[in-house]
């Protein structure tokens, strides 16, 4: 009877240890996918890769850390082609920035189709085993999603890109028909409608007779609707809702939603860069100041993800942004600082000195705008900078004119 007793007290006790003994794994799960995440936003994609390789290894049956897996060797090759601003946030074209280019490690490559290969895999056993399993047909369409992405946005081949996008939106679809409650889904069809209805007028009538779903206002709300109620991805949601604003030159509400993005995720130094390059663009000259001089004081206190920036060049918008401010005498010391980054590129060692001069002559120190303009043409090799050095070399920068 004794024996009999101890062993109900046993079952029991398994029975309420099991709750735990399960929430660890997923515990440890969502904390290692955590900590790759905030590796990945440091812009530390090497790293960041071996950490979604940790989270696989206590979950290997679970979709979503192959997703960010991927996610980092794509980043990564935007990065190597100096594109990722460009692609992944929709900024156009800059004149202190590294042009983009085609050739990129081909090992990234490799590494994105294997980790994309091994999501489509997990996720397909999901479905295998439950066909109305709505995180499983989510999960592959992320994976179709993101291979599309990947062909569009490296290799510049749309219309290859074209089939893996449309199973991901079918995919998408079904997911979200399966399961009303489950919001995920919008986020992936929300950019996709966005992204469509941004094209010209002709495409987008063409786009609509070919049956696509074709509409920038309804695209951004569905990316809203997964920022709100998302399971997973909330945070990717957000900064896809900074592109929609940024396409649609909702220039406000993209700086306040990267905003949101940083106070989570500060070491995102290259979102920090992107806010103080909307601010300047859009004449906020005050709020680029502000964001300029945070970025230069992370860059000196060594803060996680700012290591990857350019001192010389975030001194030079600094100095910019002050210039265009009326604050002259403080843009000459920032311009000073950035013209000694001798590793500073080309391009914007030039327009440094040259900002330099005309920060100086807006002082009515026309000795050391000279210099500095001197100093800007004794550069090689040419740049545009150089071109406007002859023309305030023959007449003092006056300020009617932007600077740089």
């Amino acid at each position: 009877m004794i024996e009999r007793k101890w062993l109900l007290v046993l079952v029991s006790l398994a029975w309420l240890a099991a709750p735990n003994v399960m929430a660890q794994p997923r515990e440890a799960y969502e904390s290692a996918l955590q900590r790759a995440v905030a590796t990945m936003y440091a812009i530390d994609y090497d790293r960041a890769a071996q950490q979604f390789e940790e989270a696989i290894r206590i979950d290997p049956q679970n979709p979503r850390a192959y997703l960010y897996l991927a996610t980092s060797y794509w980043m990564k090759t935007l990065y190597s082609q100096n594109s990722l601003l460009t692609t992944a946030f929709g900024l156009p074209p800059d004149p202190y920035s590294l042009s983009p280019k085609t050739e990129f490690p081909p090992e990234l490559r490799t590494r994105f189709e294997a980790a994309i290969r091994r999501m489509k895999e997990k996720a397909g056993a999901i479905v295998a085993a439950q066909p109305q399993n709505a995180e499983g047909h989510f999960w592959t369409g992320m994976a179709e999603g993101s291979e599309s992405v990947f062909i569009a946005s490296v290799d510049k081949k749309y219309l290859a890109a074209k089939g893996p996008a449309d199973r991901s939106f079918d995919g998408m679809e079904k997911a979200a028909k399966l399961d009303p409650k489950f919001k995920d889904p919008y986020f992936s069809m929300g950019m996709h409608m966005h992204l469509l209805g941004t094209r010209g007028f002709f495409t987008r009538v063409l786009l609509k007779i070919m049956g696509y779903r074709v509409s920038k206002e309804e695209g951004r709300k569905y990316v809203e609707l997964a920022i709100r109620e998302g399971r997973y991805v909330s945070d990717d949601a957000r900064l896809g809702l900074v592109l929609c604003h940024i396409r649609e030159e909702n220039w406000k509400e993209a700086v306040s939603m990267a905003g949101q993005i940083l106070q989570k995720y500060p070491q995102d130094s290259l979102l920090a860069l992107v806010v103080g390059r909307i601010q300047s663009a859009i004449g906020d000259h005050q709020g680029a100041t502000i964001t300029f001089r945070q970025i230069v004081k992370r860059i000196k206190e060594k803060h996680p993800g700012y290591d990857v920036l350019s001192p010389g060049e975030i001194r030079l918008r600094l100095a910019l942004a002050l210039l265009n401010g009326g604050q002259p005498r403080e843009a000459v010391f920032e311009a000073e600082q950035a013209s000694q980054d001798a590793r500073a590129i080309p391009l914007v060692r030039a327009a440094s000195h040259l900002t330099l001069g005309q920060a100086r002559d807006l002082l009515k120190n026309r000795a050391g705008a000279v210099a500095a303009y001197q100093a800007t043409l004794a550069l090689s090799p040419n740049t545009p900078s150089h071109e406007k050095a002859r023309q305030f070399l023959n007449h003092p920068y006056d300020g009617k004119l932007p600077p740089g």
